[in-house]
């Protein structure tokens, strides 16, 4: 998520800042969560076409 918003904020040329509320935060949260596509893309031969920032890009920039 820190990543999105670091991107989101070059975009928009905003500077995101996020708070957490420890009441709304459950004991058992996971804190962090990583993944790796190479082991799908290798099984199916699928590849992504466009890179997270173009994605976002074309998000904030349609009507």
């Amino acid at each position: 998520m820190e990543q999105i918003l670091e991107l989101l904020g070059e975009l928009t040329g905003h500077r995101l800042t996020v708070t957490v509320n420890p009441a709304l935060v459950r004991k058992n949260e996971v804190w962090r969560i990583i993944g790796d596509d190479r082991k799908l893309g290798a099984l199916t031969g699928l590849r992504p076409r466009f890179s997270l920032r173009d994605t976002l890009a074309w998000m904030i920039e349609r009507p």
